[in-house]
C-alpha cells in the first residue's frame, strides 16, 4: 500500500466503503483492555501489539472529508493502485 491507493475493509461485506490511503504504512502500537490492565500493574513495556497501520480518508458517505488515523493495514485490501 502507498499514498493514493484505494482500499476497502477486507472484513466488511458488500457494499464496500471505499477509502483512500493518505499516509503510507507505519508501525503502530495497538492495545486492548488486557493491555491496559498490564499498564495499570506496572508492566506497560510488555503491553500491546505492534503492526502496520495506515491513515485513510473515506471517498463517499457522511464522513467525506474526514481522516481516520491509525487503522490496521492488514484489515484493508487494495482495489486500485496509485500510479
Amino acid at each position: 500500500m502507498k499514498v493514493g491507493d484505494l482500499v476497502v475493509n477486507a472484513l466488511q461485506e458488500e457494499p464496500y466503503m471505499i477509502y483512500q490511503v493518505v499516509r503510507a504504512p507505519y508501525t503502530a502500537r495497538f492495545m486492548d483492555s488486557d493491555d491496559w490492565d498490564m499498564v495499570a500493574n506496572g508492566m506497560g513495556e510488555y503491553a500491546g501489539s505492534y503492526t502496520s497501520a495506515i491513515d485513510i480518508a473515506p471517498m463517499s458517505g457522511k464522513d467525506l472529508g474526514s481522516i481516520y488515523k491509525k487503522k490496521r493495514a492488514s484489515s484493508f485490501r487494495v482495489i486500485s493502485r496509485n500510479p
